[in-house]
């Protein structure tokens, strides 16, 4: 038993850094395309992140109208990102990345991705087994909405775009314990924002922001435990809540004008995820 929990551990944690990396690289090669003002690579990870998130999500849609999520569509999604990439980028510029590269910072993301890891040893709830979300992902999986999945429900696969994010990472991963796999990014991403971030950040300018941060890490821990692993659709939003009240601060108390293009990324993931944080923009 010790040695099973052992390997699903260190297999979970590859694949939670391999989700983490994957992500950053869709984001890196894409950046110019939302982006004019490139700046420092450490300064702009959560950009790059959720950039590899928005755009894996569009390109889903779209490739799973004609086909179902495949390592075929998931390579091909690859090539394209490494086009526009070799296209807008210099080699000084893929240079001074290297130069910014901390490898603290790795050490600490494989601890927690370590740790996630550790949490995945678990099987799906009876919610999730329930609200047919397993389901929905193997569908994905299986059919394109056209031809399959689009004459039993239109909603299906579309209603909650992580779930076609967790079909296709599925595909590389295939495992018991795959329903886990996507949400370990927004914990991580948590575990970055509401830790690393404020604790070493040396910015006495942003001491408040820091602060605001710090308060939300208590609920990515309570986290941790309720929604995680699962389907549930209340983990991205809490992420994205969380993510977009720092830099709605950002905006109004700061005036910083150039996040306003990363509020409106945020907005589309969020909405994608769950229409109802619609509702959540307005009371934010």
């Amino acid at each position: 038993m010790l040695i099973l929990i052992i390997y699903q551990t260190l297999s979970a944690t590859f694949s939670i850094i391999f989700l983490f990396v994957y992500y950053y690289t869709i984001g890196f090669f894409l950046f110019p395309l939302f982006f004019s003002n490139i700046g420092i690579h450490k300064s702009r990870l959560n950009e790059k992140i959720l950039i590899g998130i928005i755009s894996n999500t569009l390109f889903l849609y779209i490739w799973n109208l004609f086909f179902p999520i495949s390592k075929i569509g998931f390579f091909i999604f690859l090539c394209i990102c490494f086009f526009f990439g070799f296209r807008f980028y210099s080699r000084d510029y893929i240079n001074s990345f290297l130069q910014d590269f901390s490898f603290i910072f790795f050490i600490l993301v494989f601890i927690f991705s370590l740790w996630l890891g550790f949490l995945s040893n678990n099987y799906p709830g009876p919610s999730d087994l329930a609200r047919n979300h397993l389901q929905v992902m193997k569908l994905a999986e299986n059919y394109a909405i056209i031809k399959g999945v689009g004459n039993l429900y239109f909603g299906l696969a579309y209603s909650c775009s992580s779930w076609l994010l967790t079909a296709q990472f599925n595909t590389l991963f295939t495992t018991k314990l795959f329903i886990w796999t996507h949400g370990s990014i927004y914990l991580l991403l948590g575990f970055i924002n509401f830790f690393l971030i404020p604790i070493f950040s040396n910015d006495n300018n942003k001491k408040i922001e820091n602060v605001l941060r710090i308060l939300y890490f208590p609920i990515l821990i309570h986290y941790c435990f309720k929604c995680f692993p699962g389907t549930s659709s209340d983990l991205p939003i809490l992420f994205y809540t969380a993510i977009l009240s720092i830099y709605y601060f950002k905006y109004f108390y700061l005036r910083e004008q150039k996040t306003l293009d990363v509020i409106f990324i945020i907005s589309v993931l969020g909405i994608t995820n769950k229409l109802t944080f619609g509702i959540v923009l307005i009371g934010l």
